[in-house]
């Protein structure tokens, strides 16, 4: 619905949902030079900061080293919790 309202993209609707649901990702945003799609990873790891920094890190070196960098804090994250 508010992808029809603002005539944009469902995609680029809910990157925009994501970010204004996350502090860290929103100052982020505002800090670095971060596509849209790179602030909602962010806000997938609010509550790492850790995880936060590398991304930001990761985002400044190309957006190849930051999906890798994403996918390897998501594969580390789904691993921690199939051993909990």
């Amino acid at each position: 619905m508010i992808a029809k309202i603002l005539g944009t993209h469902l995609l680029t609707a809910n990157a925009m949902g994501c970010l204004t649901r996350s502090d860290a990702a929103t100052q982020a945003a505002a800090d670095h030079p971060l596509t849209l799609a790179q602030a909602a990873v962010l806000a997938e790891f609010d509550a790492d900061p850790d995880a936060v920094q590398a991304l930001i890190l990761a985002a400044a070196e190309g957006e190849v080293r930051f999906d890798h960098a994403a996918q390897h804090l998501r594969d580390t994250r789904d691993l921690r919790h199939a051993h909990a």
